[in-house]
This record gives C-alpha cells, sequence and structure tokens, in this order.
C-alpha cells in the first residue's frame, strides 16, 4: 500500500512541475522582444565580468544567441519533465497514440 502511495506522489509531482514549467513557459512567452533583448543583455553584461570579452560589434549577435539558447534550454526542460511524468506514449506500429494517464 505504502508503494503505491509513493509512486501516486511522485507522479503527481511530476505533474505538477510539468504544469508549473508549461505555465513558466507561457509567461516567457508574452513577453516583448524589448524586456527578452533586457534580459538576454544582462547575460551579456554577466559575461563580460567574468572575463569574456565581447566586442561592441558581436552584441547584437550574442545576444541572439543567448535568445535562441534559452528557448532551446526552455523546451528542454519540458521535454525532460514531460518524459518523466510519462504522460505520453507514442507506439509506432499503424501509428497508434495511446495516453497514459
Amino acid at each position: 500500500m505504502k508503494q503505491k502511495q509513493k509512486k501516486q506522489k511522485k507522479k503527481l509531482i511530476s505533474w505538477i512541475l510539468l504544469l508549473a514549467w508549461m505555465a513558466f513557459i507561457f509567461y516567457m512567452s508574452q513577453q516583448t522582444g524589448q524586456v527578452s533583448s533586457g534580459q538576454s543583455g544582462k547575460i551579456v553584461l554577466l559575461l563580460s565580468k567574468i572575463g569574456i570579452e565581447i566586442s561592441k560589434d558581436n552584441i547584437s549577435n550574442i545576444t541572439f544567441i543567448i535568445r535562441k539558447s534559452a528557448h532551446f534550454t526552455e523546451y528542454f526542460i519540458l521535454y525532460i519533465l514531460l518524459f518523466s511524468s510519462k504522460f505520453i506514449l507514442v507506439s509506432f506500429s499503424f501509428f497508434k497514440i495511446n495516453f497514459l494517464v
């Protein structure tokens, strides 16, 4: 009985984390490009403070790379949370999709 409760609790926590991360992505996607560039600019400043030299000519390129890396990281974390919650199981035989609830 305790094993089943522990498993259910773990599944509930993984679902909560998954939904919270989806909400975070939704919140971040509502920001304007100007706000997002400002956040990326803070990362550029942090990089320059720790000793990575960035010329003024490359700031826009570095900011672009930081923004795209942030998008990749957000969705990679979403994938990990989705996989860990065992939300969906795709069976490629006859193109069936089975949902695990």
